[in-house]
């Protein structure tokens, strides 16, 4: 499908010449598509090849739609599919260390408030919001990060019986959280 895919979208009728590019393009997403089954197989080895597999032929019908449309979007996505494999890659590590994920309880709270009192003072404002960030041409919310920072602060915290003075700090924090967001106008993430 791949083959013929990118075949009928780099023939140009009226010329009747192959576009170099898309054919590259179509080449560099089948390797990778090709060396992603590889690694999957490897790092996932007790996994459901219909699984990746499903997921990999999702991903090509979501490149060849790019193609079709906007090659330059559709370059872009490749890329983005190739750090999102580089983190399923990492995933196993990282849930290794799911027992120990509460050593760095107060490394969570403490990045989460730098994420928000960051974007307090450097944030820009879109529709309304003064939660954005912008470093050169990429924008993205430090919010949606410190929600995750906040929740792994909270299972660190609540997984061991709380006494009231840990009770009413984790309330307090919670609180300065909450306000920050709202002083942000984020009052979805709030």
């Amino acid at each position: 499908m791949h083959l013929t895919a990118f075949l009928i979208l780099s023939y140009n009728r009226d010329t009747y010449l192959f576009d170099w590019q898309a054919l590259l393009f179509g080449a560099i997403s089948l390797v990778f598509l090709l060396v992603a089954i590889q690694l999957l197989d490897r790092f996932y080895y007790e996994g459901c090849p219909l699984i990746w597999t499903g997921m990999l032929f999702l991903m090509d019908v979501s490149l060849i739609m790019l193609q079709r449309v906007d090659p330059a979007l559709a370059h872009k996505q490749l890329v983005w599919m190739a750090l999102g494999l580089a983190g399923m890659l990492a995933l196993p590590s990282i849930l290794r260390l799911i027992p120990r994920f509460e050593i760095f309880e107060w490394a969570y709270i403490i990045v989460c408030y730098g994420l928000l009192l960051f974007t307090q003072i450097f944030g820009v404002e879109h529709g309304g919001s003064q939660n954005w960030l912008e470093i050169g041409s990429i924008s993205f919310q430090p919010s949606e990060i410190a929600k995750f920072l906040f929740i792994f602060y909270l299972a660190s915290v609540f997984r061991k019986r709380v006494e009231l003075r840990e009770l009413l700090i984790t309330g307090g924090l919670s609180a300065g959280v909450v306000i920050l967001l709202v002083l942000q106008k984020d009052l979805g993430s709030a």
